[in-house]
């Protein structure tokens, strides 16, 4: 009985993915050209909410770069875009991903000795600086009029959608499998006592910086899509004063 119960759980997740590509690829068709617009900048805010629920969720960090970890990855699969790199799309947006998840491992290091408000304040800081950078530099290719390269076999909104949901498929996979890995127990570890985990011989600051890179990670693919799905990406899409401000306005 225990046995059949683990391989439910292993099992489960693959059966969500597999019925989400049917019913994404059912809305893909049915629905109207707007809708499947809509439907793609939903998936890309999935992704990222799905990062913040890794580091705050599961490892109790407060953090408020979320959308700075999005423009760094939008800006490489820009700049790769533009400069005509090798590999495609796919290729452009995995190294964004992985600027993102470097960037969160930097920003990440002051967790190690921060927490709550405090925290929260110095990310809210990086995200301001990047925010007054990406000003400065724009995004390449949006002062020319280049626009962002989508996949050959995925050039057409309707097919863009599903290529964007089988990217978050493949990254909700990932999260659920690191959340039963031991890196997830060190998360849940972290999240309930920091002392308590350092007592039973689990890394504290292995398991804030894990959980940094994989947020940010996420925010950097969820970023690299959302280049891809309006072409020409600008900086005030990830301002972090804007989204505050629209937030509290509501």
């Amino acid at each position: 009985m225990l046995l059949a119960n683990r391989r439910l759980r292993a099992t489960l997740p693959i059966i969500i993915a597999v019925v989400g590509l049917g019913l994404g690829w059912a809305l893909s068709v049915g629905l109207s050209g707007y809708y499947v617009f809509l439907g793609i900048s939903a998936i890309t805010a999935i992704i990222a909410v799905l990062g913040l629920g890794v580091v705050t969720g599961s490892a109790g960090i407060i953090a408020l770069s979320q959308l700075t970890f999005a423009a760094i990855g939008a800006w490489v699969v820009s700049w790769m875009s533009y400069n005509e790199m090798p590999g495609g799309f796919a290729v452009w947006l995995l190294a964004g991903g992985i600027a993102g998840g470097l960037a969160g491992i930097l920003i990440g290091l002051p967790a190690l000795r921060l927490r709550g408000v405090n925290l929260a304040v110095v990310t809210l800081g990086f995200a301001a600086a990047f925010d007054v950078m990406l000003v400065q530099i724009q995004f390449p290719g949006s002062v020319d009029g280049v626009a962002v390269e989508r996949p050959a076999l995925f050039s057409s909104d309707r097919e863009y959608f599903f290529f964007a949901l089988i990217v978050l498929v493949i990254c909700a996979l990932v999260v659920s499998w690191l959340q039963r890995s031991r890196i997830g127990s060190s998360w849940k570890a972290v999240a309930f006592s920091e002392r308590g985990t350092a007592a039973v011989g689990q890394s504290v600051s292995m398991a804030k910086l894990s959980a940094f890179a994989v947020s940010a990670a996420l925010g950097g693919v969820s970023g690299g899509l959302l280049a891809g799905q309006v072409q020409l990406p600008f900086a005030s899409s990830f301002s972090p004063f804007s989204r505050l401000r629209s937030t509290s306005s509501r």
